[in-house]
């Protein structure tokens, strides 16, 4: 998952706020990075804010614990009827008006810690900026310094958080850059417009509410599949691999320079 989904869970939890935890029940120990007796401290606190950075959602509650969610590949967070737990949920809280959120997980990719503090937390584990808080000077700062293959750097999480494989494709289509482009081959407008095209596409994507649907006809993500054609060009969306992970492109539109 990427950060407009994360997002969308972030929004989600964040109307939780307020409400006291007066349950937490856990199920599987695969998932859980702190042993899980430790959750129990969050019964009898209320959640305070519902934080998002990258592809991590952290839920700050009033006693200073903070619940770090990790969601994998196919993690979800929803409000469930205890009375009928989901296979697959991890942890359920339950709230003193009998509300809940339950982190699910079908294939168990994601994980949940507590934690203390959620910046340190970020810097101990070497996440980089958030692809939506980094300003352009700091974005232009970052990717002056560095080398190698474009598309490898957006999905680095160390070096910028929250840009998946799909997002990344997006990304590059409405920059029109290559996504096995050389970073310090790109030019300081090239820089500029890669940056504007991160921020606009996560941008549609977090108020299209992560659904592919309802995502404009000019995203790359709605011909990839059925290997549609450009929209600009009307050339034919070539799929390659990068680095193992499938990758979809406008040959025409984005040359690659040599």
């Amino acid at each position: 998952m990427e950060s407009p989904e994360i997002e969308k869970f972030r929004q989600f939890a964040q109307k939780k706020v307020g409400k006291k935890i007066k349950k937490v029940h856990t199920f599987d120990s695969r998932v859980f990075k702190t042993p899980r007796k430790k959750f129990e401290k969050l019964k009898g606190h209320k959640l305070k804010k519902a934080h998002r950075h990258g592809k991590y959602l952290a839920l700050e509650t009033d006693n200073g614990l903070w619940v770090i969610l990790h969601f994998g590949m196919t993690g979800k967070l929803r409000s469930i009827n205890i009375e009928k737990i989901p296979k697959h949920t991890t942890l359920l809280l339950i709230f003193d008006d009998e509300d809940s959120l339950a982190y699910i997980s079908t294939r168990q990719l994601g994980f949940l810690a507590l934690a203390t503090d959620f910046k340190k937390y970020l810097e101990d584990k070497k996440v980089g900026k958030d692809s939506q808080q980094i300003s352009e000077k700091q974005f232009l700062e970052l990717f002056a310094k560095k080398r190698g293959i474009l598309k490898n750097a957006l999905n680095n999480q160390s070096v910028i958080a929250g840009i998946g494989n799909i997002y990344a494709d997006e990304i590059l289509y409405h920059a029109q850059l290559h996504p096995q482009r050389k970073i310090n081959s790109l030019t300081q407008k090239e820089l500029k417009t890669l940056y504007r095209s991160i921020q606009d596409v996560l941008e549609i994507a977090i108020k299209a509410r992560t659904s592919f649907s309802r995502l404009p006809t000019t995203f790359i993500i709605k011909n990839r599949y059925r290997r549609g054609s450009c929209y600009r060009c009307k050339s034919k969306i070539k799929k390659i691999y990068v680095s193992s992970r499938p990758t979809y492109f406008c040959p025409q539109c984005q040359k690659k320079v040599i």
